[in-house]
């Protein structure tokens, strides 16, 4: 506790002298923030790295005029989830054959339902951010920040004695500091909470972005309609 309000000394004055159940709340704040931005700083790289490689290369695949080997595309989604889904979504991929000397030939490979409907936001960001629970955190910090209030508030109130007026006056001190304790704790948990909205909605925004191109490359790469090509042979 010394180290800690040693290190705060530094910081500011005011949040030094901040005790009791107000301090505690800054700190839990502080922590839950700092354990938020580690969270994403180590998932957001391991995501996004994955989701630049998984769009780079099927963008490479996509360049070719015909459409790929499933085989070949499903090369490029070497990590889970997004293994799981191609898998998924190869299984949905309908070969049209032609009848030749003996043997159906392969012509061509189409898709029977669109690609975002498998590779989804919740799977491919969402679930793998947490964003159940991020979602709510900065209401959690902002309740913090309100508890933080009373209880300042309360801790000041309890050294304020409005008779005589002598010691109304002495306990002005001890009610002014409580409702500085109090603004503080408060004013940390607003910004904290602030920062997690910001952070969290940028970066989910980005890789939503990301998700949405790599839906329209694949759907860019097979042709559509396997059952419209059937019904005009059979007319």
């Amino acid at each position: 506790m010394n180290f800690i309000s040693a290190m705060l000394a530094h910081v500011s004055p005011a949040l030094a002298a901040v005790h009791g159940v107000p301090f505690y709340i800054f700190l839990f704040v502080v922590f839950l923030t700092l354990l938020f931005l580690l969270g994403y700083l180590i998932k957001g790289v391991q995501v996004g790295w994955q989701m630049h490689s998984v769009l780079s290369a099927t963008q490479a695949l996509q360049k070719s005029n015909s459409a790929p080997d499933p085989a070949e595309v499903g090369k490029a989604f070497r990590w889970e989830p997004f293994k799981h889904l191609w898998s998924e979504y190869d299984d949905t991929l309908h070969e049209l054959l032609a009848a030749g000397s003996g043997q159906n030939a392969l012509t061509e490979v189409r898709a029977t339902v669109p690609a975002d409907s498998i590779f989804t936001r919740d799977v491919l960001v969402d679930s793998r951010l947490f964003d159940e629970f991020t979602r709510h955190l900065p209401g959690v910090l902002t309740g913090l920040g309100i508890i933080g209030t009373f209880a300042g508030l309360l801790d000041g109130l309890q050294h304020f004695k409005p008779t005589p007026i002598e010691e109304a006056v002495k306990g002005l001190a001890p009610l002014l500091i409580g409702v500085q304790h109090a603004f503080i704790a408060s004013g940390t948990a607003i910004a904290c909470a602030m920062v997690v909205v910001f952070v969290s909605r940028l970066t989910l925004a980005y890789f939503y972005r990301l998700v949405e191109k790599l839906t329209h490359t694949i759907d860019s790469m097979y042709s559509t309609g396997a059952g419209e090509v059937y019904l005009s042979r059979l007319v």
